[in-house]
């Protein structure tokens, strides 16, 4: 099956021919828009090497710089559950790779690595925080979502960076979300009205 004209983005390094036709049929069987948790299994029903395969495909996305396939492949996965799925993300995330849409990648990682306490997803989504926070009119929706994902992955860093960002010099509705995601948000002494305004 060859793929239709502009579904291909720029050659992968490091694929096979075979990967190369596989991931073809993926992008033609995915379509345009989101793949949530229904297209990914009609997806793997019919290629179920999208699940076995789809690292190695991000991968190979990575080194062309192709991110929007990049994106839309991890959107796949992160509905396949590949292990390992976190250590190909937290990379991007942690690079702030420009051209990336970063929100749906942190979204991506924090369920990726949901529970485990991975120390990589952590350190790629404390290094995000850190480089955007400063910004003059800082992303709120990005950092929100950094937030919800560490307390996603919890663990004893993920509490100390959410602890810093609740108690520190930060726009009171992210200081709001991080109290919630560690529950200290009475002890703070926080009001839900005046911290979310």
């Amino acid at each position: 099956m060859t793929p239709t004209s502009g579904a291909q983005g720029p050659e992968e390094p490091g694929l096979s021919p075979a990967d190369r036709e596989a991931v073809a049929r993926v992008r033609e069987l995915a379509g345009r828009g989101y793949i949530g948790p229904e297209r990914a299994r009609a997806i793997v029903a019919v290629a179920p090497e999208a699940r076995d395969r789809v690292l190695e495909w991000l991968g190979g996305f990575a080194r062309a710089g192709d991110w929007r396939s990049f994106e839309k492949f991890a959107n796949l996965a992160v509905d396949t559950h590949p292990e390992g799925l976190a250590a190909v993300v937290a990379p991007v995330v942690a690079g702030g790779t420009a051209g990336v849409n970063h929100e749906d990648l942190v979204e991506i990682l924090g369920e990726a690595a949901a529970g485990d306490a991975d120390p990589a997803a952590v350190a790629a989504l404390h290094s995000l925080l850190v480089a955007r926070l400063p910004a003059a009119a800082p992303p709120y929706a990005l950092l929100l979502k950094i937030v919800h994902a560490l307390g996603a992955i919890g663990g004893g860093r993920a509490e100390e960076i959410l602890r810093s960002v609740a108690v520190g010099e930060h726009p009171k509705p992210l200081k709001w979300e991080a109290a919630v995601e560690l529950g200290i948000e009475d002890d703070l002494g926080f009001d839900e009205d005046e911290m979310t305004r």
